[in-house]
């Protein structure tokens, strides 16, 4: 089946994701919880399209790729709430190296601009002061 990712036509076969495609293309896509011994759940959100003629952003690893399907990894929108997400999931990390698991964390938000997280901790929150 042809698809169109980022103005790019590609053919990819049945059964295949719209991150297959993505990744065919050698398009630059954070995919932080792509397991390959796992299928894909799209929990990760870090993996977010634009779809044209579709509402929300997808994640790519887990949309099924359809025949003649126009698609944007680097919209502006999708773009945006990535880097939103990358930022989330980086402040709930351990510090050091490795930390992500998959070794794309560090990478995946330098391509965002997040050089540094916008919280450093998600850990328990001070009770209200008493005195």
């Amino acid at each position: 089946m042809k698809l169109t990712v980022d103005g790019r036509a590609l053919e990819v076969l049945a059964g295949a994701t719209v991150l297959d495609a993505v990744n065919a293309l050698g398009i630059p896509l954070p995919q932080l919880r792509k397991d390959p011994d796992r299928p894909p759940l799209g929990a990760g959100r870090t993996c977010l399209v634009h779809v044209e003629g579709q509402r929300g952003a997808p994640a790519a690893c887990y949309l099924p790729a359809r025949e003649g399907m126009s698609v944007s990894a680097t919209h502006r929108d999708v773009t945006r709430i990535r880097a939103a997400v990358l930022d989330l999931t980086r402040s709930m990390l351990g510090e050091g190296e490795g930390r992500d698991g998959f070794g794309q964390g560090e990478v995946a938000c330098a391509r965002h601009g997040i050089l540094e997280p916008a919280s450093t901790s998600c850990g328990p929150r001070p009770g209200p002061r008493r005195g």
